[in-house]
């Protein structure tokens, strides 16, 4: 008789933009050919790139993925369970699925700005009140699709703008999933010092342009 395999389950955690890993029970269980597994850091090291891509989480439901998990591995509801030796030698490798296409942006029928200090991502709260307007009238209107796009002024380099304009997008998104927005309508994005609002040199500071642009669309 082959030794019992031992194995702790995997519980996913899946946040906005964060992903943690938990045992999900203290005591190991077999369920037919697939025992519940608790992924070691060597086995996460040596299949990196397919672990990666299997955890990535950016604006989707709890426990849905894009990629499947690495060969020997498979998924039920938000638990990762290992295929038994034998199963996972004879199986092949399940090919991963090509990226979802992006989704195409409707209409816009109304846009709202809210803009930020010199390098900064923060919300100031004189802005507080443009944010519950646009919670109100999400629930109110019930937009097909809300976009959040993050931009800069031209000061500082076109690498560091890009990074700053995605957190400004991020800062504006948590913010409206706390007051209640859902963050499947949400779509966030980056834009750097792209598309000024007001057209300036590279290196000029501008207030105008340190925005962030919420649009509904239907």
């Amino acid at each position: 008789m082959s030794k019992k395999l031992v194995l702790s389950s995997v519980y996913v955690l899946l946040g906005l933009g964060a992903i943690t890993l938990q045992p999900y029970s203290a005591q190991a269980q077999a369920v037919g050919s697939l025992s519940y597994y608790n992924l070691t850091p060597e086995e996460q090291s040596r299949d990196y790139m397919a672990w990666k891509n299997f955890l990535e989480y950016e604006d989707r439901e709890p426990c849905q993925h894009y990629w499947p998990p690495p060969a020997g591995y498979v998924m039920t509801g938000c638990r990762v369970h290992k295929l038994a030796t034998e199963a996972a030698e004879a199986s092949p490798a399940p090919e991963a699925p090509a990226p979802a296409a992006e989704e195409k942006l409707l209409p816009i029928i109304s846009s709202y700005t809210i803009y930020f200090d010199f390098d900064r991502s923060n919300i100031n709260p004189d802005q507080k009140p443009t944010l519950d307007r646009i919670a109100s009238e999400i629930a109110k209107y019930h937009p097909t699709q809300v976009t959040v796009a993050g931009y800069t002024d031209t000061s500082g380099t076109k690498e560091y703008n890009m990074t700053l304009s995605q957190e400004r997008a991020k800062s504006v998104a948590s913010a409206l999933t706390d007051e209640g927005v859902q963050n499947r309508v949400i779509d966030k994005r980056a834009h750097g010092e792209e598309d000024l609002a007001v057209p300036t040199a590279d290196g000029t500071r501008n207030q105008e342009n340190r925005r962030v642009i919420v649009d509904f669309r239907r």
